[in-house]
């Protein structure tokens, strides 16, 4: 949906200057996403 919108509106994806590949998701998940959810969604 993201890219949709964006080549309808005009935007290049290369504007970002991110490349969404290059993210290590279970290093994420396991220490950004899950400590974030149980310290401030499960109380």
């Amino acid at each position: 949906k993201v890219r949709m919108a964006m080549r309808e509106s005009g935007m290049e994806l290369d504007s970002f200057n991110f490349d969404p590949k290059s993210i290590d998701w279970e290093d994420y998940f396991l220490n950004v996403h899950i400590p974030g959810l149980l310290r401030y969604a499960v109380k």
